[in-house]
């Protein structure tokens, strides 16, 4: 009973996403540098799930966001899992749309990588910025 209580709690705590506290640096395509600076992670209702999980961050030391684990439903499997590859956050203005997607590299333990998209459907305009090789410095 006790190896089965062992391997279940390894098995939910290794769904958590992997990070360290602090900030990674990276650098862009023009090789300027970049930053993602993690700053809390809680649990809606305290309950330890990854589709519960938010995590605080901010983009190159100003830009906020709330990331999750975006829901994985298959209707024909009826499963509901968590996509554990990445952490997703979403912010929607007036006619306008912003998402941050960290890039979770579970073989070396955290973020390899982000990437921010602005839409702008009313002005049909797109920007894209990614950062690369994300490194934990403190």
């Amino acid at each position: 009973m006790k190896l089965l209580l062992v391997a279940l709690m390894l098995v939910s705590s290794s769904a958590l996403a992997h990070f360290k506290i602090g900030t990674y640096k990276g650098s862009d395509a023009n090789g300027a540098d970049c930053t993602v600076e993690f700053k809390k992670k809680t649990f809606v209702n305290n309950v330890k799930n990854p589709i519960n999980e938010r995590v605080f961050v901010l983009i190159n030391g100003k830009r906020p966001f709330i990331l999750t684990h975006l829901p994985v439903i298959d209707n024909n499997r009826m499963t509901v899992t968590a996509d554990k590859a990445n952490l997703t956050g979403v912010k929607g203005g007036k006619g306008k749309a912003v998402s941050l997607q960290i890039h979770m590299d579970h073989t070396i333990g955290g973020p390899s990588a982000y990437t921010i998209l602005k839409h702008d459907w009313v002005n049909k305009t797109h920007d894209k910025k990614e950062c690369f090789d994300l490194e934990f410095i403190q």
